[in-house]
């Protein structure tokens, strides 16, 4: 393995376990990042939909409280030619917001399969934001699918979840794990202390990503 590789698996780790944390503290379990042109980190996000981050926060507890656009709103400026990494796929919004703030790239770790017919790069006054799935970091990305999983099932219930509905279709095995460990309510009992545990967790158990439509 390169040292860029093993930078770059390093920062998936890093950035899975910002996912973990928001997780654990009652957020959806997505993280963003995002770095300049030599990677040196700006800013970074986690989904604050279900979370109250702090009073002058004025995402968080809204619909458009996003790991992705947190990190835009924290990078401030300095997003131009920037790059984001992202536990899950971003939606349209993201997206949108990618090519506005002037991103080089987004890549991503996990499908989300209810994004996944939005996946194409965003152009703004001609330019256009690439975005694929990230090749470093891929044995984690069953960790960056199933923590907003349980989540969305812990806030909606199973039957009334846009999210479990996709992965009724898509990757029930995944599925019904997420809502067995909904049920338990317990998360660090069930999952473990940390997001290695919670990685070997769903090792042990056989799940396996979800692929691309």
């Amino acid at each position: 393995m390169s040292d860029r590789q093993r930078a770059a698996n390093t920062s998936w780790e890093s950035l899975i376990g910002l996912a973990w944390s928001s997780f654990v503290n009652g957020g959806y379990g997505v993280a963003a990042t995002i770095t300049d042109t030599d990677n040196k980190q700006i800013a970074d996000g986690t989904n604050s939909c279900a979370t109250q981050v702090s009073p002058t926060d004025t995402l968080s507890g809204t619909p458009l409280a996003h790991a992705e656009m947190n990190a835009l709103l924290a990078a401030g400026d300095l997003t131009r030619d920037a790059r984001m990494l992202v536990t899950l796929s971003p939606c349209a919004m993201c997206l949108g917001a990618a090519g506005v703030a002037r991103l080089s790239s987004v890549r991503y770790l996990a499908h989300d399969p209810g994004s996944d017919t939005l996946l194409s790069g965003p152009t703004y006054a001609g330019r256009a934001t690439d975005i694929s799935q990230a090749s470093e970091g891929r044995w984690l990305t069953p960790l960056a699918e199933f923590l907003p999983l349980v989540r969305s099932i812990l806030r909606h219930g199973a039957a009334r979840s846009a999210t479990a509905a996709a992965y009724s279709q898509r990757n029930p095995t995944m599925l019904q794990l997420a809502v067995e460990v909904a049920k338990a309510r317990d998360l660090k009992r069930t999952l473990g202390n940390t997001a290695a545990d919670a990685y070997q967790f769903l090792r042990d158990a056989g799940v396996t990503p979800t692929s691309p439509a």
